[in-house]
């Protein structure tokens, strides 16, 4: 008998909590009054708002934050993207957005971003190219392991000085003579090969400071040797 009456105290309990929920989240008092997205840049927010499928007004309870979370990851400038749900009335949307690295020569005029773990973000505005180093050719274009050594490569050079990052003008491949890049400052074409890169990018980078130490105008530097560097000069240097 006593464990009878409870149970109905229970099922009462329980009635009434239903009961209390339906009818607050029937008033305002729920009703989600701001979405706040945190670290974006103001053109990823305005997709973002455009992405998300709850609203103002909606019920702050009535859909997944999961859900919200996965449809914001489909921006391609979004990286990663959490949504939680802020006591009483707000939406938190806190994302973290890719941060180019180099930019994608697709051909016919058209460059791309892409960000240090080889994902291709979105279209590069043209006045902001010369910021990066160029990937350029079909094999950066399609294969994502040459690609990604690539980015290696460009990794493994300081960000400033001769031979820098902020030096390449473009990279490409060649199925002769490996990875070649253009030094944006020097106009040199620097030859790196297929193996041994980072002892060939030491050697080229010595070779580079010694010419610009002693003004000598060369045009190409292959470091893709076992034991030697060729330079080749411009004539009336």
């Amino acid at each position: 008998m006593k464990l009878t009456r409870a149970l109905i105290l229970i099922l009462i309990l329980v009635l009434f909590a239903l009961g209390l929920w339906q009818g607050v989240n029937k008033t305002d008092a729920l009703k989600l009054k701001s979405i706040q997205i945190l670290g974006a840049s103001t053109a990823t927010e305005n997709r973002l708002r455009k992405l998300l499928t709850i609203n103002r007004g909606d019920s702050l309870w009535g859909k997944s934050v999961e859900a919200q979370a996965e449809l914001a990851k489909r921006d391609p400038w979004v990286e990663k993207a959490q949504v939680k749900r802020l006591f009483p009335n707000t939406l938190s949307v806190e994302v973290k957005e890719r941060t180019p690295f180099a930019v994608l020569n697709e051909g016919d005029g058209r460059f791309k971003y892409v960000d240090s773990n080889n994902v291709v973000i979105d279209k590069a505005e043209p006045e902001k190219i010369g910021q990066y180093p160029v990937l350029v050719g079909r094999e950066l274009r399609t294969n994502l392991n040459l690609r990604a050594q690539a980015l290696l490569l460009l990794k493994s050079l300081p960000e400033e000085g001769l031979m820098s990052r902020s030096d390449v003008g473009d990279l490409g491949f060649d199925v002769e003579h490996g990875f070649q890049m253009h030094l944006a400052r020097s106009g040199i074409l620097i030859d790196v090969g297929k193996e041994n890169i980072p002892l060939h990018i030491d050697r080229a980078r010595r070779v580079v400071q010694y010419l610009d130490q002693h003004n000598i105008n060369a045009s190409r530097v292959d470091s893709d040797y076992a034991k030697k560097v060729l330079v080749k000069v411009r004539k009336g240097r």
